[in-house]
Order: C-alpha cells, then sequence, then structure tokens
C-alpha cells in the first residue's frame, strides 16, 4: 500500500486525529483544524503534508506559503516565473504564459514599509519574493489557486520566519465561535457572481463575469467592499484601459484611487478623521510614529495613510 492509499482511504476524522496527535504541527490544535487545513490544501491540489506545513487559516482566510505557491505555478503546463533581480530592497519577477510574458510583479523595501510588514529581519530576500510572488499570482495567474485570494501569512498579521518562510506559532490566534452566540453575517464576496458583478457588467465596466473576476484579482478590494466602492475602482481601471494604459497599469492607477479613499475616509482611535487634516498636521502624526521604539501595526497602517494624503496633496501643488 503506497502513501497515496493511504491517504485516500484513510478518513478525514482519523487523518485529523493522526495529524494533531503527531505533535509536528504546533498551530493545529484539534483535529478540526488540521481537516480544515487539509481541505484547503486538497482545493488547491495538494496533499496533507504539504497543507499542514504551507498552509495556515488566518483571520478566517486560508494562507500559503511562498513555497506552496510556487510549487503551484511550476506545476501548472500554462504558467511559469522568472526572477528578474532579488536583492535586499527589491524583488522583480517576470510571469509567463506559454512561453510569453503576461507581466511583472514588483515588491520593494519601501512597498514592505507601506504595508508595515514586520518580517524584514535576516532575511529580507525571502520576504520581498514572497509578497512580489502572491501579487503576481493575484494579477497574473489567479486561476492556479482556483480562483481562491491568495495571501501570504504576513499580509495578515501574521509573524513568519524568515529564513523558512513558515508562521511562527503563537503570532496569531484561531478564534473560536461562542457556541452559544450566533455566527455573524456572512458578507458576500465580489468575486463570485454576485449583484455587484451583475452591476459592473450592465455599467459597461467589463463585459462578463471571467473578466470580472481577472480585473478584482488585480484590484485591492475588501471582500466587504460596496457597490459603490467597486464600481468605482472598475471606472478608474476602465478609463485607463481606455486610454491605451495596460492592465497592470490600470490597476495601479485604480488601486491608488482605491488608497487614496481608504486614507481619506480613516479615523483614528481618537476620533480624528485623516482625510480633514492638514499635511502639516499628518507630517507631525508621522513623526509621533517614528519615534515610537515598537509602533504597533494600527500605527503602522495610520502612518501609511498619512504619507499617501501627503503624497496626493503634493502632486496638487506640481
Amino acid at each position: 500500500m503506497n502513501k497515496m492509499t493511504v491517504y485516500e482511504e484513510m478518513p478525514l476524522n482519523e487523518m485529523g486525529q493522526v495529524l494533531v496527535k503527531s505533535g509536528f504541527f504546533e498551530d493545529a490544535k484539534d483535529a478540526s483544524q488540521a481537516i480544515v487545513k487539509v481541505l484547503a490544501g486538497r482545493e488547491l491540489g495538494f496533499g496533507p503534508i504539504a497543507s499542514m506545513t504551507g498552509i495556515y487559516i488566518v483571520k478566517g482566510k486560508p494562507t500559503l506559503s511562498a513555497n506552496l505557491m510556487a510549487a503551484a505555478i511550476k506545476r501548472d503546463p500554462r504558467y511559469n516565473y522568472r526572477v528578474v533581480q532579488l536583492t535586499d530592497k527589491v524583488c522583480e519577477l517576470i510571469f509567463l504564459e506559454n512561453g510569453e510574458e503576461i507581466g511583472r510583479s514588483i515588491f520593494t523595501k519601501e512597498d514592505a514599509t507601506k504595508a508595515g510588514t514586520q518580517n524584514m529581519g535576516k532575511f529580507p530576500r525571502n520576504m520581498l519574493f514572497a509578497r512580489a510572488l502572491s501579487n503576481g499570482v493575484k494579477w497574473h495567474c489567479p486561476d492556479v489557486m482556483s480562483g481562491a485570494p491568495v495571501y501570504t501569512p504576513d499580509e495578515l498579521g501574521a509573524e513568519v520566519d524568515d529564513e523558512t518562510g513558515e508562521i511562527i506559532p503563537g503570532s496569531y490566534k484561531v478564534v473560536k465561535p461562542d457556541s452559544k452566540s450566533k455566527p455573524p453575517a456572512v458578507k458576500p464576496t465580489p468575486q463570485s457572481n454576485t449583484p455587484i458583478t451583475a452591476a459592473v457588467i450592465a455599467a459597461g465596466l467589463t463585459e462578463n463575469t471571467f473578466s470580472f473576476n481577472k480585473t478584482m484579482a488585480k484590484l485591492n478590494l475588501p471582500a466587504d467592499a460596496s457597490e459603490e466602492t467597486v464600481l468605482g475602482a472598475f471606472r478608474v481601471y476602465r478609463a485607463a484601459r481606455d486610454a491605451d494604459a495596460t492592465s497592470d497599469e490600470a490597476a495601479e492607477m485604480a488601486n491608488a484611487q482605491l488608497d487614496l479613499q481608504a486614507a481619506t475616509e480613516y479615523t483614528t482611535g481618537s476620533g480624528k478623521v485623516l482625510g480633514k487634516l492638514s499635511p502639516d498636521e499628518l507630517t507631525s502624526m508621522i513623526e509621533q510614529i517614528d519615534a515610537l521604539a515598537d509602533p504597533t501595526r494600527k500605527m503602522l497602517e495610520i502612518k501609511r495613510h498619512c504619507l499617501t494624503l501627503i503624497e496626493y496633496a503634493e502632486s496638487l501643488e506640481v
């Protein structure tokens, strides 16, 4: 009996118990957590062990290690990627479909600072590669992940071992619902065939559901984005494409608009709306955050929004 036969014949409940009792997977505290990881990996074509070591459920979303994402691309007969440059400051990847370039993904040290990543320690090249790879999969070949949203663990706040790319146990929490309380309402994702999809198609901003999903994979829209927000992003994208911009350039413009909107509407814990502050007030807030010895992710998020608003104000003066 080979190992594949064992996997196929072993019931999921039994497999979950075996994986947890082995003690090799610190983030899986019970069989149900192990089973969820195995099922998530199975949908993407990975075996149980690869799923347990490379897939993590963070904030209710499946995240993949860079190794698994790279393997998914390499095993697909249509897609491939090549490393153009990989330093401590920048990673640039070329993505190929049937041997022809379909786009590039670049992630820099400055991008990591804006994103507030805490995983630029001993091996910054590994972290830059992981983020460039995950962005490239979202933009250029989302179908290798069966259309599922692609995240690396650090994108959702988990800490990652800089050398291995694996998640550090205890750096995130798996929240179990209270059995006495009602489960939260599930908000429909704009990536599925929803009224939002129909609204974008009806507005003439995309041709069909397939093209809608392909564009959505390039836009930094939250799963619960409103119809107005999605339509606004697609209008910017469509206008750029009509002006002969490439799909990547159009997505960059749309994402810049989304970042500006998010920064303008952001309200701090003290009730300050960032969009109503002057550049001097925003600069002062950045300086206060920079003076902190260990700023929280929330503080880094505020800093990123402040920088976005300052850059926009400076562009208006040119």
